[in-house]
C-alpha cells in the first residue's frame, strides 16, 4: 500500500541473467540506508523482460530542476553536497554507482527546502550486457566484462574499457562533471553527434575547466576555486582525483562557509589577502609585523591541514578495511568486498607516501596489502586465460610488498614477536604464489625461510598458539609440495610434525575451536598419504586408530558447532575417510552408510554457503563413490542418478574456478562413466 516507482528493463537483454546479477547485489544493496539515496524494493520478471520496484520520487532531474527554479549559487552548492555525501555512505559500503549523472540525481522540493534523492545504485552494475549498445540515448552498453554508463559523466578509463580499473574514484569523476553541469547548463565534454571516440579523447584531453560563461554571478576567487575542485574531481588520472566523495565534499562545504578550497593552491598574494580580510584589526600594524603574522599562520595552517588529511586516511583506511572484514565468507558479495580491500590499499599508501611511515601506519598498509591479495586470489579463482594470469601476477606483486613491508617492521628497534610471526606469515604468502606458478623450488625455500623464523620463535615462546599454528601451517605447505614432486616419504614426514604440532596446541588451548580444527586437519593430511595398496609405500601401522580417533573428534566438533561450516566438513571427510578404509566385500553396507552421512551432511553446509567449492569439492569425490558403490551393487538407475549429480557439481566448481583443469579432467571422466552405464542400461 505505498506509491513505488517501476522501471523496466530494456527488451533484447537476458532477464533472467540480470536477476542472477541482482540477487547477487541485493544483499550489498540492502545495506544502504541514507536519506538521500531510493531505496529498491524488489526485482522480478514481466512477461520474461525484467523489472525492479525502488522508491518514488516526486522530483526531477537536477541540472533541470536548477535551472527551471532558478536556483542561486548557494542552493545549488547544498544540493551537490547532499550527493556527495549520499555517494561516500555507499562508498563506505563497498557500493559503487557507475552511471551518476543528472537523471540519476531527482531534486524535489522537501519540508526543508530543496533536496535530492540517487536513484539506480547498484543497477549499472547488473544490467551489464553481453552486446553493443547504441549510443541513441547516450547509454553505453559494453561488452561483457566492462561496466555500463554514459560517455559524457564516464572517467576515461572506463571509456577506454579498462573495467579492471573501476573503483570510487569513477564515481569522483562523474560527480566533477555533474557538478560543471551543475553550475553552467552545459555537459563537461561532448554534445549532439559526438561518438565514442569523441568522449575518449575529450575526456582525455579536455580544455581547462572554467566557469566564466556560466549561469550565476560569483566573485573571481569563487570562480577559480570551484573551477579548481571540478578539475580534481575529474581529473583524467584516477590518483590525481579526490580520495573520497567525502573528501569532495568537504572541498564545497568550505566554500559554502566562505573557506578557500583545497584543491587550489592559493598563492602567496591572495594568502595575505585573504587573511587581512579575515583580521581587519591587523591592518593597522607595520607591513613588517602583517607578513610575520600570515607566515605564522600559512605554516600553522599547513601543518594542521597535515594533521586533517592524516586523519581523514587513518579513518578512510580502517572503516574500509573493517567493512570488507565484516563480509568474509559471506557469499554474492565477494565483488564489493574486493573492491573495499583496494579502496584501503589506496588510502594505506596515500598515508605512508605523506611521510607518515610509522609503526602503526605500516601496521595498516600491511594489513591492507594482504587484504588485496586476497582480493587478487579471489578475483584469479572466478576468471581463467589471461585475465586468469593477471590477476595472479598482481597477487605476486602485493605479496612481494606485503613481505617488504612485514620486514620493515619486523626491523624496528620496538619489533614485537608478533611482528616476526607475522613476517613469516607473509613470507608463506610469497610461497603461495610461488607454488600456484609452478615455481616449486622457490616456494619451498620461502616455506624453509618462514619455518625456520618460526621455530626459532617458539624456542623463546613454546606454547604460543600463533606460532604454533603458523608452524603447523608451514609444515602443510611443505608437505604439499613434497607430494607435487612425487616425494612421497618426505610429504609423509612434513604432514606427521604438522599432527605433532596440532596435538601439541590442543593439548596447550583444549578449549580453543580453532586449534581443535587444525588437529582435525593435521590428521586429514596424514590419512591422506595412508595408500592401503601399498603403490607409493606401506600403509601407517596406526592409520586405522588416527581414522577413529578423526572421527569421534570430528563428530563432536560437528554436534557442538552445527553452525560452523569448517566443522561440517571436516565431520563429513572423516566419515568419508572412514568408508575408504572399509575395503572387504562384507564391508559395502558400512561404506555406503558412512559415505551417505557424509554426503548428507555436506548438503546441509551447502545450503548455507551454496558455491563455496571446499564444499563441492568433498562432495563431489564422495557422490561419485556412491555412484560406483550403485554400480557394484547392480543398480544402474541410482548410480546413473548419482552421476549427474555429480556433473551438476563439478559444473558449479567450473563456474566458480574456471582455471582449474582438473574439475575439467573430472567432468570428461564422469561424462564417459554417464555414457558407460546409459549404454549398458
Amino acid at each position: 500500500r505505498r506509491q513505488v516507482a517501476l522501471k523496466l528493463l530494456a527488451s533484447g537483454l537476458d532477464g533472467r541473467d540480470i536477476l542472477a546479477r541482482f540477487d547477487r547485489e541485493r544483499h550489498a544493496l540492502a545495506r544502504l540506508q541514507h536519506p538521500s539515496i531510493a531505496s529498491l524494493f524488489e526485482v522480478g520478471l514481466w512477461d520474461g523482460a525484467p523489472y525492479f520496484v525502488m522508491e518514488w520520487v516526486n522530483g526531477e532531474p537536477l541540472v533541470g530542476f536548477a535551472v527551471t527554479r532558478g536556483l542561486d549559487l548557494i542552493t545549488r552548492l547544498r544540493l551537490f553536497a547532499q550527493l556527495c555525501r549520499a555517494v561516500q555512505h555507499a562508498h563506505e559500503r563497498g557500493i559503487i554507482h557507475r552511471d551518476l549523472k543528472p537523471s540519476n540525481v531527482l531534486a524535489y522540493q522537501s519540508q526543508g527546502g530543496p533536496a535530492i534523492k540517487v536513484i539506480d545504485f547498484g543497477v549499472a552494475k547488473a544490467v551489464q550486457s553481453d552486446g553493443q549498445g547504441s549510443l541513441g540515448d547516450l547509454s553505453l552498453h559494453t561488452f561483457a566484462g566492462m561496466l555500463v554508463g554514459t560517455p559524457p559523466y564516464m572517467s576515461p578509463e572506463l571509456l577506454d574499457g579498462h573495467a579492471n580499473l573501476a573503483d570510487t574514484r569513477c564515481d569522483i569523476y562523474s560527480l566533477g562533471a555533474i557538478l560543471f553541469e551543475l553550475l553552467t547548463g552545459q555537459r563537461l565534454i561532448g554534445g549532439r553527434g559526438s561518438t565514442l571516440a569523441d568522449y575518449r579523447r575529450l575526456a582525455r584531453d579536455r580544455p581547462a575547466i572554467t566557469l566564466a560563461r556560466g549561469l550565476l554571478s560569483m566573485s573571481r576567487a569563487r570562480q577559480r576555486d570551484l573551477e579548481a575542485v571540478i578539475e580534481r574531481a575529474a581529473s583524467p588520472c584516477p590518483e590525481d582525483r579526490y580520495r573520497s566523495a567525502g573528501d569532495l565534499c568537504e572541498d564545497v562545504e568550505h566554500l559554502l562557509a566562505g573557506r578557500p578550497a583545497r584543491a587550489r593552491a592559493i598563492s602567496r598574494a591572495e594568502s595575505v589577502r585573504r587573511a587581512i580580510r579575515a583580521h581587519p584589526i591587523a591592518t593597522g600594524i607595520g607591513v613588517g609585523t602583517v607578513v610575520g603574522v600570515i607566515s605564522l599562520i600559512v605554516a600553522l595552517s599547513a601543518r594542521l591541514q597535515t594533521a586533517e588529511v592524516r586523519a581523514k586516511l587513518w579513518e578512510s583506511t580502517v572503516s574500509t578495511l573493517w567493512s570488507a572484514e565484516q563480509l568474509a565468507g559471506k557469499m554474492g558479495v565477494e565483488e564489493e568486498r574486493g573492491e573495499l580491500q583496494r579502496s584501503a590499499l589506496l588510502s594505506a599508501r596515500e598515508l605512508v607516501r605523506r611521510g607518515d611511515a610509522d609503526r602503526d601506519a605500516l601496521l595498516l598498509l600491511a594489513r591492507a596489502l594482504q587484504g588485496a591479495q586476497e582480493a587478487e586470489n579471489a578475483d584469479a579463482d572466478r576468471t581463467s586465460g589471461d585475465t586468469h594470469e593477471a590477476h595472479l601476477a598482481a597477487a605476486m606483486a602485493l605479496s612481494e610488498e606485503h613481505l617488504a613491508v612485514r620486514k620493515a617492521i619486523a626491523a624496528q628497534p620496538d619489533a614485537t614477536l608478533e611482528d616476526a610471526a607475522a613476517e613469516a606469515v607473509a613470507l608463506v604468502l610469497v610461497g603461495n604464489r610461488h607454488e600456484c606458478a609452478q615455481r616449486y623450488d622457490l616456494a619451498r625455500r620461502v616455506y624453509e625461510e618462514a619455518m625456520g623464523i618460526e621455530e626459532s620463535l617458539l624456542e623463546q615462546r613454546p606454547d604460543h598458539p600463533l606460532l604454533l599454528s603458523r608452524l603447523s601451517y608451514s609444515c602443510e605447505r611443505l608437505g604439499v609440495l613434497a607430494n607435487r614432486r612425487g616425494e612421497w616419504q618426505l610429504e609423509r614426514d612434513y604432514v606427521r610434525q604438522r599432527m605433532t604440532i596440532a596435538r601439541h596446541l590442543t593439548e596447550a588451548y583444549p578449549d580453543d575451536h580453532n586449534a581443535q580444527l587444525n588437529l582435525a586437519e593435521a590428521r586429514r593430511f596424514v590419512l591422506a598419504t595412508d595408500d592401503i595398496t601399498g603403490e607409493r609405500f606401506a600403509p601407517l601401522s596406526d592409520g586405522d586408530a588416527i581414522c577413529q580417533e578423526q572421527l569421534g573428534d570430528c563428530r563432536r566438533l560437528a554436534r557442538e558447532h552445527p553452525a560452523c561450516v569448517r566443522s561440517q566438513r571436516e565431520y563429513a571427510m572423516a566419515l568419508a575417510s572412514a568408508a575408504r578404509r572399509m575395503v572387504l566385500p562384507d564391508q559395502a553396507p558400512a561404506r555406503v552408510a558412512s559415505l551417505t552421512e557424509a554426503q548428507s551432511v555436506l548438503r546441509e553446509a551447502i545450503v548455507r554457503q551454496p558455491n563455496d567449492p571446499m564444499l563441492l569439492d568433498p562432495l563431489s569425490a564422495i557422490v561419485s563413490d556412491l555412484a560406483q558403490e550403485s554400480e557394484w551393487a547392480g543398480d544402474l538407475t541410482m548410480s546413473l542418478v548419482q552421476l549427474r549429480e555429480q556433473h551438476e557439481i563439478l559444473e558449479r566448481l567450473i563456474a566458480s574456478r574456471p582455471h582449474e583443469a582438473i574439475y575439467r579432467k573430472a567432468i570428461a571422466i564422469c561424462e564417459r562413466r554417464i555414457a558407460t552405464l546409459s549404454a549398458a542400461q
